[in-house]
C-alpha cells in the first residue's frame, strides 16, 4: 500500500481506514478497529511485516532518527541508556535523521553528527551512541528517504523472503495460527501455508520416508532434490514464475 497507492484496492483501504494525504499511515497507525475481513487480515500481516522494514537514508528528511529502523539497524530509542534523555533531545534537536547530521561540502559527502553531549547527553552515553552511528554508512543524495525490505540487496520484497521469515517464526514458536485460517485468506492458500511451514508437503523426500518411491529430483527445475525448501526457496522454475508475476 505504501508503494502502490495507485492500485484500486489500495485506494479503497486508504480512503476507508487511513489518511489519503499520508501514504506512510499504513506503517505508523497504532490501532485498527474492526473493518472488512480483508482489512483485518492485512492488519494482522502488517504486524509481522513491519518488523522487517527499514528506511534507506538519502536526504534524511523523512526517517525518524530515534523511532525508526534505518539503514538496516535497530531503532535507536531501544538503547536503554538513551531513554531518560529522549524527550529533551527531540525538543532541542529534532526527530528526523537530517536534524542530527552535519554535512560537509567535500567530494565524498563526508558525514558528521552533531555532538549531542552539547545538548545534555552525558559524554559516556554519547560515545556509545556515536559508535552505533558510525556503523551506519550513509550515502547522501537529494532523493527522499525510502522504505525498503531488510535483508534484500535490492530492497524489494519477494515471496521467497516472505517464506523464509515465516519458517523462522514457526521454528521459534511465535507464528500466529490466525493467519492460516483467517477468513480473509482463501482456504486453499491457508491450507498450503500450514502444510508448507509444518514440512508436510508431499514432496519426494517426504514420500520416501513413508515408504513411497517419489522423484529423486525436483520435477520442475531438475536440479535439486524435491523438498519443501527447494520448492519455495531454491527452485529456478519457481523463481522465474515469481519474476513474471
Amino acid at each position: 500500500m505504501y508503494r502502490h497507492l495507485e492500485r484500486l484496492w489500495c485506494r479503497i483501504f486508504q480512503h476507508k481506514y487511513l489518511d489519503v494525504d499520508d501514504p506512510k499511515r499504513i506503517l505508523t497507525i497504532a490501532n485498527s478497529h474492526g473493518g472488512l475481513t480483508a482489512w483485518r487480515f492485512l492488519w494482522d500481516a502488517r504486524k509481522l511485516i513491519i518488523n522487517h522494514l527499514t528506511w534507506r537514508i538519502n536526504n534524511g528528511k523523512l526517517a525518524n532518527f530515534w523511532a525508526n529502523s534505518w539503514n538496516g539497524h535497530d531503532q535507536l530509542d531501544k538503547l536503554d541508556a538513551i531513554s531518560p534523555y529522549l524527550k529533551d533531545l527531540r525538543r532541542k534537536v529534532g526527530t528526523k535523521v537530517a536534524d542530527y547530521m552535519i554535512k560537509e561540502n567535500t567530494w565524498d559527502d563526508k558525514l558528521k553528527w552533531f555532538n549531542l553531549s552539547e545538548y545534555g547527553l552525558p559524554m559516556d552515553i554519547w560515545n556509545i551512541l556515536k559508535e552505533e552511528l558510525d556503523c551506519r554508512r550513509i550515502i547522501l543524495s537529494n532523493r527522499e528517504d525510502e522504505i525498503i525490505w531488510c535483508g534484500a540487496k535490492s530492497g524489494e520484497y519477494s515471496t521467497r523472503m516472505g517464506y523464509q521469515i515465516q519458517v523462522q517464526l514457526e521454528e521459534n514458536g511465535i507464528w500466529s495460527d490466525r493467519l492460516y485460517w483467517d477468513p480473509g485468506m482463501l482456504p486453499k492458500d491457508g491450507a498450503l501455508l500450514w502444510v508448507a511451514l509444518h514440512k508436510r508437503c508431499l514432496t519426494g523426500d517426504r514420500l520416501n520416508t513413508i515408504g513411497i518411491a517419489g522423484p529423486s529430483r525436483c520435477v520442475l527445475c531438475k536440479n535439486d532434490s524435491e523438498t519443501t525448501n527447494n520448492l519455495f526457496l531454491n527452485c529456478e522454475y519457481d523463481s522465474s514464475l515469481e519474476l513474471v508475476t
